[in-house]
């Protein structure tokens, strides 16, 4: 191919995705059903199979398991696998248990998946193996996973729930990955040079011996926004909630909660940096004891940011999960008891379970302080409209239609620092950033993209609130 040729080929292949990105799945695009009433013998391995790129296979809801349902390769193909309720993955099942003690996994991206390859509205349960419980991402493989459930998959290697490896950048959004285990690292999630996206998920009850929630190791850059990681344990090792280890390797999280983890050495967050230089950069976050829950091995090679507007309160989740001890001593025949991580609110809290299973909003008597108290320049997104909603929430249903709402006067919008009071302390924040244009700039308080005179004049009105 000459030169020219091959530009033209790049234009074009660079307008077409553009294209799909703006106005989505293309109009030739087709849908197969599983079950398929016109196949009885069709599985949704076989429709991956048959399908082409930007085509849909849509999974009715049931419970799947045996060939064909477990262990699913999408061959590099950008196609959506999706359930037919895709708001309630419980509905869909795929259970990777083997009644001849076989070991299977839910998915696995092994040849350069990108984020158009889509597993959406499923639980992906018992799975079992070396590396990858549930999902297994390897060899620049970078899915998108988004409303799933990844509980009791069990390896003995690493990556309980989720494994990435050789720069996979999976986006994992809005998932439950809930009471998986690791003989090693990463009961939820282990990253190998990789750098995943993980937002609005809930990240709890998972173990491992370092990292009982997440583990990220060599030249990982990590990403946790709007997460709650929450009573993860390292059994005998670092890092209950996340475990950074190796060089390279970087941790940035914005507001989430992280709470209720436990490990011999750093609850909350570890990082193993002995001889590596290893960066944690944690802002808007309530972290459980704060810097005096993270544990770092090397301090002269390795660091914390510890960005503004971090806080140290109980979350007040609607009904924490727990470990159920099992009349037992040992920890390791422990299992999780799911519970409720939604934000108590005086002004309302969503319960999924209120009339009749329907869901609606309940009164709480006391508001969580993780309310009204995320990142001022970040998105409110998809949260309730409301006159004294000013910020997002952190936590996993911060940014979205589920987030409990604010009571009057509770959010202080110039409040940069979260101390309570708007005032020097604040405004040194936004001017380190004056006239800085990015997104999510926390000074950035009417969120237009640039820190200027809009911004101050806002922090003005409210000043020594």
């Amino acid at each position: 191919m000459d030169s020219r040729n091959e530009f033209n080929c790049r234009i074009f292949a660079f307008i077409f995705s553009t294209l799909i990105m703006v106005f989505g799945q293309p109009a030739w695009s087709a849908t197969f059903y599983i079950p398929d009433p016109c196949d009885p013998c069709a599985t949704i391995q076989t429709a991956i199979d048959n399908a082409d790129s930007y085509d849909i296979i849509e999974v009715a809801a049931g419970i799947y398991s045996g060939d064909g349902y477990w262990d699913l390769d999408f061959h590099g193909k950008a196609i959506t696998v999706i359930s037919s309720d895709p708001c309630d993955p419980c509905a869909t099942v795929i259970d990777c248990s083997d009644p001849l003690d076989g070991s299977h996994r839910g998915f696995y991206f092994h040849s350069g998946e990108e984020p158009n390859a889509i597993v959406e509205g499923f639980t992906i349960t018992n799975g079992r193996g070396v590396v990858g419980g549930g999902i297994c991402c390897a060899n620049g493989s970078s899915p998108t996973i988004k409303n799933c459930v990844i509980s009791n998959c069990v390896v003995t290697g690493i990556g309980g729930g989720i494994y990435c490896d050789d720069t996979s950048n999976p986006l994992i959004s809005n998932c439950r990955i809930i009471a998986n285990s690791a003989g090693l690292y990463g009961g939820a999630v282990m990253c190998w040079q990789s750098s995943p996206t993980i937002k609005n998920t809930i990240i709890c009850g998972n173990s491992a011996q370092n990292g009982g929630g997440l583990s990220c190791l060599s030249q990982s850059e990590v990403y946790v926004s709007n997460c709650t990681i929450f009573s993860n344990r390292a059994l005998g090792g670092w890092g209950g909630g996340i475990y950074c280890a190796y060089d390279g390797t970087g941790l940035n999280i914005i507001n989430s909660v992280l709470w209720g983890n436990t490990a011999d050495e750093g609850n909350q967050i570890a990082i193993d940096s002995t001889g590596h230089t290893v960066t944690c950069a944690i802002l808007y976050c309530d972290v459980r004891a704060g810097l005096g829950d993270i544990a770092i091995a090397d301090p002269c090679n390795s660091s914390v940011s510890w960005g503004p507007g971090n806080i140290d309160k109980d979350p007040c989740f609607a009904q924490p999960g727990h470990w159920d001890e099992n009349l037992l001593p040992d920890p390791c025949d422990d299992f999780w008891v799911a519970g409720n991580n939604y934000l108590k609110s005086q002004a309302g809290r969503w319960d999924p379970m209120a009339n009749g299973g329907l869901g609606d909003w309940v009164i709480d008597l006391v508001t969580s302080p993780c309310i009204d108290t995320g990142n001022p320049g970040s998105s409110l997104a998809d949260e309730p409209c409301d006159v004294n909603n000013v910020r997002v929430n952190m936590g996993a249903y911060g940014g979205t239609s589920h987030a409990s709402k604010t009571p009057p006067g509770w959010g202080k919008l110039a409040d940069l620092n979260n101390d309570g009071f708007v005032n020097l302390l604040d405004f040194a924040i936004m001017a380190a950033d004056w006239l800085n244009s990015q997104d999510a700039l926390p000074g950035d308080v009417n969120r237009n993209g640039t820190i200027d005179i809009a911004d101050l004049e806002i922090m003005a009105n409210q000043w020594l609130h």
